[in-house]
């Protein structure tokens, strides 16, 4: 059997080790000089920016949230409720001017309704 060459990943010859800190200590004293490390300790600022993409993506992402939320609270119709409404479609129910003006007072009543220069 040989001799042990490294235990867990370790260099075993103690010049290689003394060289290894020999260069840390150089590289951490030119870092010192040139104001890169104060003292021991390096300081350093780390910065983030978020580019105007994802910060569109961002407000899309949060608009879909809010839709999904107010979405939930809306009931779902009923198989009877579909028919009735499909009957009403197929006799023109829908097609007369009663049904069109209140459907133009209900849109602009809406909080989103934005009124344009043509009225």
């Amino acid at each position: 059997m040989g001799p042990i060459k490294s235990l867990g990943g370790l260099p075993q010859e103690p010049k290689k080790v003394e060289k290894a800190e020999n260069k840390l200590r150089a590289t951490s004293e030119k870092a010192y000089q040139q104001g890169r490390i104060s003292g021991e300790k390096v300081t350093r600022q780390d910065r983030a920016e978020i580019s105007s993409t994802a910060r569109e993506m961002l407000n899309i992402k949060e608009l879909a949230e809010k839709y999904r939320a107010e979405g939930s609270n809306t009931s779902v119709l009923s198989r009877e409720e579909m028919e009735m409404i499909r009957e009403k479609v197929a006799e023109g129910h829908y097609n007369s001017e009663q049904v069109a003006d209140d459907l133009v007072n209900r849109l602009v009543g809406l909080p989103n309704f934005v009124r344009t220069s043509g009225e």
